[in-house]
Order: structure tokens, then sequence, then C-alpha cells
């Protein structure tokens, strides 16, 4: 019988290379299929949990094996920073019945199917939803989003089922839509519920929403879409995630 000492070392994630210290370090996670079933597999779970934080982590999924890369749900003052995620069904998944003091800041999501599906989410800020195949954010409730680039995905930038309380402000959308998905194109913002707040977002081109190379306000549902003013300019999203 072989020895704990002559026994191979079990395989960990890879640690990522960030200063000593940082409270930001964290894993690369490298998720692929390991059952006949596709998109069974989350890289970071943190369910019925609080004051929690996911941060500086890097998910790289496989396109069939990943069905998140974080999936955050159930408790209170979650926060979901500084992170990378790819390859997944969706990249970023927060659900939350109380949202105390939670945020998802300075993420990237990209090349996913979804970017970022988000409920009830108090502060959404700085992230960075780029190349997905469908939605770059699925929003739901929550108080509002900020400062976020939205970028080249292939269903609407943003899908509003019940618009944050405070809005959505100074973000940027273009090159989206391009897929069509519920029956529409070119859409930054695409809403089928009440009345959303959009002003301060920049949508691709000078003139604000409209036809390409900008993306449009896409509305079905009660209720407008606010979107003057708008920004005439690319806004600058800093980003922090490794």
């Amino acid at each position: 019988m072989a020895s704990g000492r002559d026994r191979p070392p079990e395989p960990r994630p890879e640690r990522n290379e960030r200063g000593a210290g940082d409270p930001k370090k964290g894993f690369t996670i490298p998720v692929s299929r390991t059952t006949g079933t596709p998109f069974t597999t989350v890289g970071i779970i943190a369910v019925a949990l609080s004051d929690v934080t996911i941060a500086g982590n890097v998910v790289i999924g496989d396109h069939s094996g990943c069905a998140a890369g974080i999936v955050a749900g159930s408790g209170t003052s979650i926060v979901v920073m500084s992170n990378v995620t790819t390859g997944c069904e969706e990249g970023v998944e927060v659900n939350l019945a109380s949202a105390g003091t939670s945020s998802v800041s300075d993420n990237i999501a990209q090349d996913n199917e979804v970017g970022f599906l988000l409920a009830g989410v108090p502060v959404v800020h700085g992230n960075i939803a780029a190349g997905n195949t469908s939605l770059g954010f699925d929003l739901a409730g929550g108080a509002s989003v900020t400062a976020n680039a939205v970028i080249g995905n292939g269903g609407p930038a943003c899908r509003s089922a019940a618009p944050p309380r405070l809005g959505v402000h100074g973000n940027n959308f273009f090159g989206n839509g391009f897929a069509g998905l519920f029956g529409f194109f070119n859409c930054g913002i695409y809403k089928h519920s009440t009345a959303l707040n959009a002003t301060g977002n920049f949508w691709g081109q000078r003139s604000g929403p409209g036809p390409d190379p900008g993306d449009d306000a896409c509305n079905q549902g009660v209720g407008s879409i606010t979107t003057i003013p708008f920004a005439t300019r690319e806004i600058k999203v800093p980003i922090k995630a490794p």
C-alpha cells in the first residue's frame, strides 16, 4: 500500500500570480465536461452564504461543460469583483432575495452564452461583457447599473425584465444584437416590463440610440425607455480584473 509520502499530489487550481497580501488574488479554474449531460459544472459557487467576497479568479470553460463560471445566491452582502469568466453558459450569476450591501464590479465575462445573469443586485459597476453569444446582461431588479462596457454580444447588451430602481446610466453599448434575439436586432437595451431610466449611456455613435453603427433602445412592454441625455463619446471603464 502506498504511503502518504508515495501518493501523487492532488491536482489543485493554479494560483494567480499576484503580490503577497493582495486581497484580490485568486485561482485559475479550468471547467470541462465530465458527464454525458452538457453544462452541468460550476466553477465557483456560494449559495445561502452571507458576507462573502469572490475576487481575483479566472474561470475558463470549454463551451460544453461549464454551466456557470461563478454562482452566488440566497445570501446577503455578496461581493463579486475582479474575476474573469469565459466559455460558460453563464459567466456570472447572482440571484439575491435580500441584497444587503452586495455588488458585482470590475469583472470580465467574455465568450460565454450570457455574460451576467443578475437579480436583486444593488450595485453593478465597472464590468465588461464582450463577445458573448446571447445577452451581455440579463437584469431583474436591483438598484443601479453604471459604468459597464457591453460590446459585441449576439443578443441585446442588456435585457431588463424588472428595471433597476435607479436605472442604467453611464454605460457603453455598441456592436450588440446582431443575432436577432427576441425578434430584435441591434439592441443596446431590450425592455419588456415597466419604464426604464437609461440616460447618460453611450450607444456607439454621437447621435445616440438608433440604427447601425449605433445600438438602439428596443421596447416591448409598458412604459418608456428614457435615453436623453446620452453620452456622445465612449465612456472610460477602468478594469481591475486579474
